[in-house]
């Protein structure tokens, strides 16, 4: 009902309207501003929006919704350049912009001067940042053999994992400086902790085991750099091919000997080893991978799933340490690693959310 007497007055008389901010809710204020602003009594919206005691005059807006706040502070932005205020109009659109950072302008309804305002802002995200984890296989290709053993070198792809944090870049506008597009390119850097481990199981003539099951654990922390290129253009959902590398720093090697049943006392459990056998291992180790990126935007934050395959280019063992650990060497020698190549698979879940901080373009201006 106020909201209607207000109405009538400001249709009827056409004059300046004093509304009494504080007899009214935040969405009548907004409601009344927008009716003003119909109306073209632009002077009222100010007035309404602006006046002491208004919910957009308040140091606490929590009595206003994310979408109010948007809405009331595009209205003072519409209004103000309507009035010719140009610095009025860009400090409204500033808290416009914070109440909707993604938000986009549309041609089709905004006006010419609201979008050439819009445009000398840079609306895109700084960076996007989040945490992401899953599971790996790895696989080995052996080169040289350093056991004791004559049997080929059965190593079995064991689950393994791995989290970490991202941060993203979109580097469209660098690539092509004439793009308005969103995340066509983007840099993304990794830092995480991943374990990869690889099984053998076999005979152990030396220890009279029937059978040995040896667990390799390779634990690292990765350093990742990727390019990835938008493939799909979608609203909402995006699609990345993605290469790059790892530079990986070498945490934790370990090799586990669980023993089966043993013939010479009779069938008896022994308990299992492990053996910290770093010191045969490089400390760095470097690696290319690549894949695909699948994006679905929910809110604000992008749900992410990651499948990629990375290749370590470097042998990580080192032949000439092989004896420096005599208690594996010899007696457990199906212990010692062979020289090769580590690959391995991995599927990574995540979020990322976009980090925001809206400053003017240097190279363009609302007059240009």
């Amino acid at each position: 009902m106020r909201r209607i007497v207000l109405a009538l007055l400001i249709f009827s008389f056409g004059v300046s309207v004093k509304v009494n901010a504080q007899a009214l809710s935040c969405t009548e204020q907004l409601q009344a501003a927008q009716t003003a602003f119909d109306a073209g009594k632009i002077q009222e919206v100010d007035k309404i929006l602006r006046i002491k005691g208004s919910c957009f005059m308040s140091k606490d807006e929590s009595a206003l919704t994310p979408e109010e706040k948007f809405q009331g502070y595009r209205l003072l932005t519409l209004t103000y350049l309507q009035m010719d205020e140009i610095d009025k109009a860009d400090d409204m659109m500033l808290l416009m912009l914070g109440a909707n950072p993604e938000y986009q302008v549309n041609p089709a309804v905004d006006p010419t001067e609201f979008i050439n305002l819009y445009n000398t802002w840079r609306t895109k995200p700084i960076f996007k940042g989040g945490l992401m984890g899953g599971a790996n296989t790895a696989f080995f290709q052996n080169t040289t053999r350093w056991d004791v053993f004559d049997e080929p070198n059965h190593l079995t792809p064991t689950l393994g994992s791995q989290f970490g944090g991202v941060m993203e870049f979109d580097i469209t506008d660098i690539i092509n400086k004439e793009s308005t597009e969103k995340d066509k390119f983007l840099i993304t850097t990794e830092l995480f902790f991943s374990s990869k481990k690889l099984t053998r199981t076999k005979g152990d003539e030396f220890t009279f085991m029937e059978d040995q099951t040896i667990v390799f654990t390779h634990s690292s922390l990765d350093l990742r750099a990727l390019f990835n290129y938008n493939l799909v253009k979608k609203p909402g959902f995006q699609l990345f091919a993605t290469l790059g590398g790892s530079m990986d720093w070498l945490l934790i090697n370990d090799v586990q000997a669980v023993a089966g049943s043993v013939e010479a006392s009779g069938g008896e459990t022994v308990e299992s080893t492990k053996k910290d056998i770093g010191i045969m291992y490089k400390n760095f180790s470097g690696a290319v991978l690549g894949g695909s990126s699948l994006r679905i935007k929910v809110g604000r934050p992008w749900l992410v799933l990651d499948i990629r395959y990375h290749y370590y280019f470097t042998d990580p063992f080192i032949p000439e340490n092989r004896f420096s650990m005599p208690e594996i060497n010899i007696d457990n020698g199906g212990m010692i690693p062979s020289s090769g190549y580590l690959s391995y698979y991995s599927a990574n879940l995540g979020v990322l959310v976009p980090v925001f901080k809206h400053v003017k373009k240097k190279t363009n201006s609302y007059d240009e």
